[in-house]
């Protein structure tokens, strides 16, 4: 399962530094470098989990709270770069890292089809070992 994820990791946008999938616990599920061609190094991939289940469910008890419905996505802009944190199932969150001063259009709708052929594929809530659907389609077209 994990090559079926590396696969659709690796059609993300070359505007995306890196892309992140990770579990709602915070628990790093499988990464990817665009520039390296190769997945990041475990520590970070530990960083970048824990800090962005932590964002994302502050802000999904943020909208709770104030009766905005469920959470879509998130975009951090920072000096250095922007973080965009989206849902991509039920048991799973896709962070993706843009470098600084890249307009945000298409690296969100890369991002927003990864997400959604994560969706396909289904997680076990106890063990985290993705499971895919029945003809669940990893194609994804290239939009750069």
């Amino acid at each position: 399962m994990e090559a079926k994820l590396m696969e659709i990791l690796k059609t993300t946008s070359k505007k995306i530094q890196t892309v992140v999938v990770v579990d709602r616990n915070g628990l790093p599920i499988i990464s990817y470098d665009t520039r390296m061609k190769k997945r990041i190094d475990p520590s970070q991939e530990m960083v970048i989990a824990g800090i962005a289940a932590a964002v994302l469910s502050l802000a999904e008890s943020s909208s709770t709270v104030l009766n905005q419905g469920n959470l879509k996505e998130l975009i951090i802009k920072k000096e250095k770069g922007s973080i965009i944190i989206l849902d991509a199932g039920e048991n799973a969150i896709l962070i993706g890292i843009l470098p600084p001063n890249i307009g945000y259009d298409a690296p969100v709708v890369s991002l927003k089809i990864i997400a959604g052929q994560i969706k396909k594929l289904q997680f076990s809530s106890n063990s985290m070992v993705p499971k895919p659907e029945n003809g669940a389609n990893i194609l994804i077209p290239d939009i750069d």
